[in-house]
């Protein structure tokens, strides 16, 4: 499952997130997921309500910084705990230099990243690779960004940080 569910701070009036943060965790109980895709997600009361609410999943996010309003922004990854084990994580961020703390390129706007989590289904050998991320809204550094992704997902399995 994926689920925009806007930063906590957003002046959004009768929409704001104390308004609508028990109907999010009542969507995501709904269906249920063992994988779970966050975007817009901010480090702080945002992201510690819904850690508290969901308490049988881990949960995997990072700053975009980059400075501004923005910068406690994550696009994080949870999984249940009951499901899988975690082998590695990290994220990297969506620009010309995606290990620089921060960084944007293509004109983007914010400050962008993707964050990974490697996995091992429990009683099973393999291992999988689960991302969130969460696109800029400038069509050049959303093209940019799909073929870094799309780079970074055709050699995804040996990638480790």
């Amino acid at each position: 499952m994926t689920f925009n569910i806007r930063y906590g701070r957003a002046e959004d009036g009768p929409h704001a997130w104390v308004k609508r943060r028990a109907l999010v965790v009542e969507r995501i109980r709904a269906f249920d997921p063992d994988l779970l895709a966050l975007q817009e997600c901010e480090d702080g009361p945002q992201a510690q309500y819904v850690k508290s609410a969901l308490p049988d999943y881990a949960f995997i996010g990072y700053r975009r910084e980059g400075g501004g309003s923005t910068a406690a922004e994550m696009a994080p990854v949870l999984y249940k705990r009951a499901a899988f084990e975690q082998v590695a994580a990290g994220r990297f961020w969506l620009s010309e230099t995606p290990d620089a703390v921060g960084s944007k390129s293509w004109g983007a706007m914010f400050a962008r990243t993707l964050t990974w989590v490697q996995l091992r289904p429990r009683g099973s050998a393999d291992t999988m690779i689960f991302a969130s991320t969460h696109f800029d809204l400038i069509p050049g550094a959303i093209e940019a960004a799909a073929r870094l992704v799309a780079d970074w997902a055709a050699e995804a399995p040996v990638r480790r940080q």
